[in-house]
């Protein structure tokens, strides 16, 4: 994929659940908002965690704690985005 595709691909990993209400953000900068709420924290916390744990670091972020944040460095190469969709969209999978 290229690195402006980074939107339309988490927006493919949103699409197998329902706990995402959100995928915002221009090019590579963006954020993926789970459920409102103390289950929504919980939810970006998990999928944040499970991400760290294969090595694809995230922030969570927003007012309630339940935004899953990509900032991956400019020199991100298209291969490296590939492999954080796909760390991502499995931990999504596992997680929600």
């Amino acid at each position: 994929a290229r690195v402006e595709q980074l939107p339309a691909a988490l927006n493919t990993s949103a699409d197998r659940t329902n706990a995402i209400r959100q995928v915002r953000g221009p090019g590579l900068m963006g954020g993926v908002e789970a459920e409102a709420g103390p289950t929504g924290k919980q939810q970006a916390g998990a999928v944040a965690k499970r991400c760290a744990d294969e090595g694809l670091l995230l922030l969570t972020c927003g007012t309630q704690g339940n935004v899953v944040r990509f900032i991956p460095p400019l020199v991100v190469t298209a291969e490296r985005i590939d492999q954080g969709v796909a760390i991502f969209d499995q931990a999504v999978s596992d997680v929600l």
